[in-house]
């Protein structure tokens, strides 16, 4: 049967993914303002950060298959293919050369690309990884073999990435995020297996802090090129690699130190999904707009950026109750429990 999900929330968790969603709409609006040096770094590690945060709080669960991916169909497809549909009129308006049968296979995900509204693949990539994961059995190894097996996965991604051949549905994509993923969860069980006292802790995740955020802005701003993880287009694959990983580390260390200060962030996270697949059908108009009639570029585009998406998350913040209750195919809200 059908039901609405509801969870315990972890306060970091929750304020790093609202600074995560608002980097998010950040980076879009961002292609019409100057310093591309910042869209280089935040392009750099924020769909990584989002793979290990779902990672880190993975477990593992004892449920049968079917019953785990009927769950994730109704939470990760259901609104997917909802956002995919709401791009559809966007697709046929700004893309002129656009064909029914490209058309066709960007509905269907079939090359990984998404009918305008781009943002729509992490949903369907997720689910993949999430479903891999559990019927792999990967949240039931030890740290040590995670690490391992997150190893693995990033070897074999960069194997498909080094090949002609492509892999279809997003799947190409989705080994390079499992790789992710599981180092989130070693994270996770490594926070909750080794206890280190809170003053310590905070000791540490300030000095680590610095020093991985420079590293993360000097190999993805300077070092690589601009990536889109959605075009699996990675540049130097193994320079996206590291940025990804010591930048999701230090955006880690650095929502942990900070959430407390500023707890009108953590309700961004409740309309996550909801505002990752549907924010692009309104900021990329805009940004189309600002190019064509010659508003990029300046400092005025520079504040848009950094404003609009503040203002959009208040928005989604107000209304996502009502959206909630009322149409919870679009928020995730709706999970499978088997029936008695």
């Amino acid at each position: 049967m059908l039901r609405v999900l509801s969870s315990k929330r972890i306060e970091w968790i929750d304020f790093a993914k609202g600074v995560g969603v608002y980097l998010v709409a950040v980076g879009h609006l961002w292609y019409a303002c100057p310093l591309p040096i910042v869209n280089k770094v935040i392009y750099s590690f924020h769909m990584p950060m989002f793979f290990m945060l779902s990672g880190y709080v993975t477990r593992w669960k004892d449920v049968a298959p079917k019953d785990y991916v009927l769950g994730k169909v109704l939470r990760l497809l259901v609104p997917a293919v909802l956002f995919i549909l709401m791009g559809v009129p966007f697709y046929l308006h700004f893309s002129h050369d656009m064909t029914l049968k490209e058309l066709v296979k960007r509905i269907i995900f079939w090359n990984g690309l998404c009918p305008f509204n781009a943002p729509a693949w992490y949903f369907i990539v997720l689910f993949e990884v999430s479903v891999f994961n559990q019927l792999l059995r990967l949240s039931k190894l030890p740290i040590s073999a995670k690490s391992i097996a997150a190893a693995a996965f990033f070897v074999l991604g960069w194997l498909v990435f080094s090949s002609p051949i492509q892999l279809h549905f997003g799947f190409d994509r989705a080994i390079v995020a499992l790789g992710f993923h599981l180092i989130g969860q070693a994270v996770g069980d490594a926070s909750r297996i080794v206890s280190i006292e809170e003053t310590t802790k905070r000791r540490l995740l300030r000095a680590f802090l610095p020093i991985a955020a420079l590293l993360c802005a000097a190999i993805g701003g300077i070092c690589n090129g601009k990536v889109s993880f959605y075009a699996f287009d990675l540049q130097d694959y193994w320079l996206f690699i590291a940025a990804g990983l010591v930048g999701s580390l230090a955006f880690f260390a650095g929502s942990f130190l900070i959430w407390e200060r500023l707890p009108r962030v953590r309700a961004w996270a409740e309309p996550t999904i909801l505002f990752v697949g549907t924010h692009y059908l309104i900021v990329q108009p805009l940004v189309i707009l600002m190019n064509r009639v010659g508003f990029s570029g300046g400092l005025a585009s520079l504040v848009i950026a950094l404003l609009l998406p503040l203002a959009l998350l208040e928005a989604y913040k107000a209304f996502f109750p009502v959206i909630d209750r009322r149409l919870p195919a679009l928020t995730g809200s709706l999970t499978w429990r088997k029936s008695r």
